[in-house]
């Protein structure tokens, strides 16, 4: 599946739905992967926070500093 924002949303909220689902894919595979399956649930999670840092870096020059920084060192 592609990023992309969709042709009816405005980009701040189509960048703030695909944090959103990032950050619940990341949330429900660590919630239902069982003990055999957590190596793979780490790497689905590391993916998906790549990927959120990538749009913050995207966005970097539009939103705070500060904001930027605390939000790329927390992922």
């Amino acid at each position: 599946m592609s990023i992309s924002i969709l042709d009816n949303e405005s980009f701040s909220h189509g960048v703030n739905r695909i944090i959103n689902e990032e950050l619940t894919k990341a949330f429900d595979t660590l919630e239902t992967c069982n003990k055999n399956e957590r190596h793979e649930a780490i790497h689905i999670v590391r993916k998906s926070f790549k990927k959120i840092r990538a749009i913050l870096r995207l966005i970097r020059d539009n939103i705070d500093k500060d904001l930027y920084k605390s939000e790329n060192q927390f992922y």
